[in-house]
Protein backbone atom coordinates (compact mmCIF):
# COMPACT_ATOMS: atom_id res chain seq x y z
CA UNK A 1 0.00 0.00 0.00
CA UNK A 2 1.50 3.21 -0.60
CA UNK A 3 0.81 4.83 2.56
CA UNK A 4 2.97 2.25 4.06
CA UNK A 5 5.77 4.06 2.29
CA UNK A 6 8.60 5.93 4.46
CA UNK A 7 6.88 9.57 4.39
CA UNK A 8 4.15 8.93 1.46
CA UNK A 9 2.63 12.50 1.26
CA UNK A 10 -0.76 12.57 -1.20
CA UNK A 11 -0.36 16.12 -2.73
CA UNK A 12 -3.13 15.77 -5.28
CA UNK A 13 -4.38 14.01 -8.01
CA UNK A 14 -1.64 13.92 -10.11
CA UNK A 15 1.38 14.33 -7.70
CA UNK A 16 2.93 12.77 -4.88
CA UNK A 17 5.90 12.32 -2.44
CA UNK A 18 7.89 9.64 -0.42
CA UNK A 19 10.94 8.72 0.86
CA UNK A 20 12.94 5.69 -0.47
CA UNK A 21 10.14 3.13 -1.84
CA UNK A 22 11.50 -0.68 -1.41
CA UNK A 23 11.16 -2.50 -4.47
CA UNK A 24 7.73 -4.27 -3.50
CA UNK A 25 6.90 -0.94 -2.82
CA UNK A 26 7.78 0.25 -6.64
CA UNK A 27 5.78 -2.40 -7.48
CA UNK A 28 2.45 -0.91 -5.63
CA UNK A 29 3.30 2.68 -7.32
CA UNK A 30 3.39 1.33 -10.71
CA UNK A 31 -0.22 -0.45 -9.66
CA UNK A 32 -1.38 2.88 -8.41
CA UNK A 33 -1.04 4.29 -12.26
CA UNK A 34 1.95 6.41 -11.52
CA UNK A 35 3.28 7.41 -14.26
CA UNK A 36 6.66 8.85 -13.95
CA UNK A 37 9.45 9.05 -10.88
CA UNK A 38 11.57 11.83 -10.33
CA UNK A 39 14.34 10.98 -7.90
CA UNK A 40 15.99 13.88 -5.96
CA UNK A 41 18.35 11.27 -3.84
CA UNK A 42 21.97 11.16 -4.52
CA UNK A 43 23.24 8.45 -6.39
CA UNK A 44 25.27 7.51 -3.03
CA UNK A 45 22.43 7.46 -0.88
CA UNK A 46 22.73 4.72 1.75
CA UNK A 47 19.81 1.90 1.49
CA UNK A 48 19.00 3.09 -2.49
CA UNK A 49 17.71 0.98 -4.53
CA UNK A 50 20.54 -0.76 -6.97
CA UNK A 51 19.43 -0.29 -10.72
CA UNK A 52 15.94 1.58 -9.47
CA UNK A 53 15.63 3.65 -12.66
CA UNK A 54 15.75 0.21 -14.42
CA UNK A 55 13.49 -0.95 -12.01
CA UNK A 56 10.76 1.50 -12.78
CA UNK A 57 11.15 1.26 -16.50
CA UNK A 58 10.31 -2.56 -16.13
CA UNK A 59 7.36 -1.03 -14.08
CA UNK A 60 5.95 1.04 -17.51
CA UNK A 61 7.60 4.08 -15.51
CA UNK A 62 9.67 7.13 -16.73
CA UNK A 63 12.55 7.70 -14.23
CA UNK A 64 13.96 11.02 -14.00
CA UNK A 65 17.04 11.42 -11.57
CA UNK A 66 18.14 14.91 -10.23
CA UNK A 67 20.46 14.17 -7.59
CA UNK A 68 20.96 17.46 -5.46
Amino acid sequence: MLKDIYHYQFLGEHLSSSGMPTVEQMKDIANAGVQAIINLAPHDVPKALPDEGRLANELGMEYINIPV
